[in-house]
């Protein structure tokens, strides 16, 4: 039998919580091309492994750049028709997510934000670092 504070220790990470351990995925599309500019601008700069997500047709494709397409579902294509409309965030996160978390186990943490939100990143390591 483990007691809870032992096993707070072993959960709890030896090196400090930095950006290298956040994977960040940004839920945005084709014509969002000037927002997500504005992220790689801006607090995106500072998270190496921030990845635009994308709808995108056909096999998945694996993460390339900062970019990943998210293969659309039949069902949404012959219900919605259009992979990259408004509310495609709904199968976009959740593929996306996935899909980064399996080309990087590494990570300590893993956000899914939209392509016009700001991300603080003092405050965002601080909380994650308390989390742990």
């Amino acid at each position: 039998v483990v007691s809870d504070a032992t096993a707070q220790q072993s959960l709890s990470p030896t090196q400090p919580l930095t950006t290298e351990g956040v994977v960040v995925a940004v839920m945005s599309s084709a014509q969002s091309e000037r927002r997500w500019n504005a992220v790689e601008a801006t607090w995106g700069a500072e998270f190496p492994k921030v990845y635009r997500l994308l709808a995108g047709r056909g096999k998945q494709e694996a993460a390339f750049g900062r970019t990943l397409r998210v293969s659309c579902p039949e069902y949404w294509e012959r219900e919605v028709g259009d992979c990259d409309e408004y509310f495609s965030h709904i199968y976009k996160g959740h593929i996306g997510l996935s899909e980064l978390s399996k080309t990087h186990s590494e990570a300590r943490w893993f956000g899914l934000i939209g392509d016009d939100n700001f991300l603080q990143k003092d405050s965002l390591l601080a909380h994650l670092a308390e989390a742990e």
